[in-house]
């Protein structure tokens, strides 16, 4: 089943949640590096698996964008897709203006 959802950009009740820690640097992942972390040992993922490091995590909340959502869906595999989403759960997901993203992209 996929999940849609349009984000008038007004804050919710899950946006105080989003900004919880400010003493952590928020790192946004790309889905490489996601499916690196959930793969549990299955890819060449030793670099991707150094940002689990007690001493990192103290210092850094991983992240991820919407689009991960996309690259998820891509997978052939139902049993894949399901446990990449519910893998995503344990990820804030940023909220990000499109045209805001468009307008920095062009500059």
């Amino acid at each position: 089943m996929t999940f849609w959802w349009f984000d008038h950009g007004h804050p919710d009740l899950f946006s105080i949640a989003a900004h919880a820690d400010e003493h952590r640097q928020r790192v946004v992942i790309d889905a490489n590096v996601f499916f690196d972390l959930e793969s549990e040992g299955e890819r060449d993922s030793e670099d991707s698996m150094a940002l689990l490091a007690d001493w990192v995590q103290a210092n850094i909340e991983l992240v991820v964008t919407k689009e991960l959502l996309n690259e998820i869906d891509r997978q052939p595999s139902g049993e894949i897709r399901a446990k990449n989403h519910a893998a995503l759960t344990r990820y804030a997901i940023l909220n990000v203006e499109d045209s805001r993203f468009q307008q920095i992209s062009m500059s």
